[in-house]
């Protein structure tokens, strides 16, 4: 949601960076743009790890705390 109305954030991109071995190897994912609900869809992530996710659109960004994802 927009911080300035609320209203859904269209056009957003989300990336999920996952870290293994204390972030010597680092992976990228890239979804969106989000739709006019401002929803993305994000693929199962198949492994359980440590992921990092960063919503962006045009000049603002938002960075996420670490987040543990398993298998469901």
């Amino acid at each position: 949601r927009s911080r300035d109305n609320g209203h859904a954030l269209e056009g957003a991109y989300v990336d999920i960076y996952s870290s293994r071995r204390y972030g010597d190897m680092m992976t990228q994912q890239r979804y969106g743009p989000s739709n006019s609900k401002g929803e993305v869809f994000v693929e199962n992530q198949a492994e359980r790890l440590n992921y990092r996710l960063v919503v962006s659109k045009d000049e603002d960004s938002y960075f996420s705390g670490h987040q543990w994802w398993g298998r469901t």
